[in-house]
C-alpha cells in the first residue's frame, strides 16, 4: 500500500492504539462531509413515511430468518457429510 507521510503515521497510530486498547476494528466508515440531518426533521419524516418503514422492517426480519434458515441447513448438510465420512 502507498500511503502519504500524513495517513501512514495516522494509520500506524491508529493500529498502535486499536493494538493497546484490544480494539478488533481499526476503521469506522464514515463520511465526513455529510451535513448532519435535523432530529425534528428526521421525527416528520418518519411520521409520514410509517408504513413505507414498517414495511422496510418486515422485509428485513424475513431476510434474516432465510440467512438463519439457510446457515441451518449448511450445518446440517456438514454434519451429515461427516457422519457419511465416518461410516466408510
Amino acid at each position: 500500500m502507498h500511503f502519504s507521510k500524513k495517513k501512514k503515521s495516522r494509520y500506524a497510530k491508529t493500529q498502535i492504539l486499536c493494538i493497546y486498547l484490544k480494539c478488533r476494528t481499526l476503521h469506522v466508515n464514515q463520511n465526513t462531509f455529510k451535513p448532519k440531518t435535523d432530529p425534528a426533521l428526521k421525527r416528520d419524516l418518519a411520521a409520514n413515511l410509517t408504513r413505507e418503514i414498517d414495511f422496510y422492517h418486515y422485509c428485513r426480519q424475513r431476510l434474516h430468518k432465510q440467512f438463519l434458515l439457510i446457515q441451518d441447513k449448511e450445518k446440517k448438510d456438514e454434519g451429515a457429510d461427516s457422519l457419511l465420512e465416518k461410516a466408510r
